[in-house]
């Protein structure tokens, strides 16, 4: 399962890497791999919480932004056993 999400990743930005803007649906598609990855790292220690309502999938963000925000997230905070990072998209 590491290895198909892990490929999923590296499709997703050598495919969407020239393009400004990508439909919000794919990019989740896209986050939900990347997080998968981050969970095998981190274990409890992240907590990823995504809930997007159906109509606002047709929606377009700058590509990768998504990605982008968990990493800084991540970066910039405690991420512990004692103290989980909780990280929500809506």
């Amino acid at each position: 399962d590491y290895i198909v999400h892990l490929a999923s990743v590296y499709r997703y930005v050598l495919s969407f890497n020239d393009q400004y803007l990508t439909k919000l649906d794919d990019e989740l598609n896209f986050v939900y791999s990347y997080v998968y990855i981050l969970n095998k790292r981190f274990g409890n220690m992240l907590k990823v919480q995504i809930n997007i309502p159906h109509e606002d999938k047709i929606l377009y963000l700058p590509s990768l932004s998504l990605q982008l925000l968990i990493e800084n997230a991540i970066k910039h905070n405690v991420c512990s056993e004692e103290r989980p990072l909780h990280i929500s998209i809506s």
